[in-house]
């Protein structure tokens, strides 16, 4: 019996050293490095930070001082048209010095694409936000859910002054519900390699004074209540859904490499 026992440790260190090179060969069949997606509100060339006060070409002086963002679906589609989600579900505060900025693991490969979802898609809004633990993006400790309409997609919030009248008014802008989800799609020119060599940053810029005067139409404050728009009528659900869309058609994506 002693002599067995040499043996029996033989195969034991055999086993150990196969089952490890099984496991490096399994970790180099699907290689992945981090992306950094960093999002900023910008006044022209600048970055915004809270309480930073923007000249709108609408006529308003317009001073930010609340700004969080669900952002959805992160999805990268490779030049064979194979699309991987990445990320389901985050919440930003896209400002310069603030919680603007999240990581993503993607594999190695060429990407044509990416497709960003700004809100929460209609699964997520259906989501018990007491299920959550604090921390998650749609727990209820997020203060973004409200049971009149479930998840708000964003809130926007700040001062307005008309510059013709001097008339100060409180903006509150807490869009949601599922028709006014925004997917929105960004190319790569040239396409993103993710190696690992690479050390990527994209960077997602809101153009504020495209917000405010987009494809949609314009948003005055003066008119219509749309300083106030908590999805509670019609005319919310209407000035909602075009500050979405003015929203995701504000942005403009660039790609930083080191």
């Amino acid at each position: 019996m002693k002599s067995l026992k040499p043996i029996f440790l033989l195969a034991l260190v055999f086993s150990f050293i196969f089952s490890s090179c099984k496991d490096d060969k399994k970790e180099k069949l699907n290689p992945e490095n981090n992306v950094k997606l960093k999002f900023v509100m910008m006044d022209g060339n600048k970055e915004m930070a809270l309480y930073d006060t923007a000249s709108l070409s609408t006529g308003f002086d317009f001073r930010l001082e609340l700004f969080r963002l669900y952002i959805s679906d992160i999805t990268f589609k490779k030049e064979d048209d194979t699309e991987l989600l990445v990320k389901d579900v985050d919440i930003l505060s896209p400002v310069k010095g603030d919680d603007n900025t999240v990581t993503l693991t993607v594999p190695y490969g060429d990407y044509k694409s990416l497709k960003i979802g700004y809100g929460v898609n209609a699964e997520q809004n259906l989501s018990d936000p007491t299920s959550f633990p604090q921390d998650h993006p749609l727990s209820n400790y997020q203060s973004m859910y409200w049971p009149m309409i479930n998840y708000r997609f964003l809130k926007f919030e700040g001062r307005a002054v008309q510059n013709s009248t001097s008339t100060d008014y409180l903006v509150a802008i807490h869009p949601g519900k599922d028709a006014l989800y925004k997917v929105h799609g960004y190319d790569f020119s040239p396409s993103l390699d993710v190696s690992a060599s690479s050390s990527k940053e994209i960077i997602i810029k809101f153009d504020i004074n495209a917000i405010f005067d987009g494809p949609a139409g314009v948003i005055d404050f003066a008119v219509d209540d749309a300083s106030s728009v908590h999805m509670t009528d019609a005319l919310d659900d209407l000035i909602g859904d075009r500050f979405m869309e003015n929203f995701a058609e504000a942005t403009h994506l660039e790609v930083l490499s080191n």
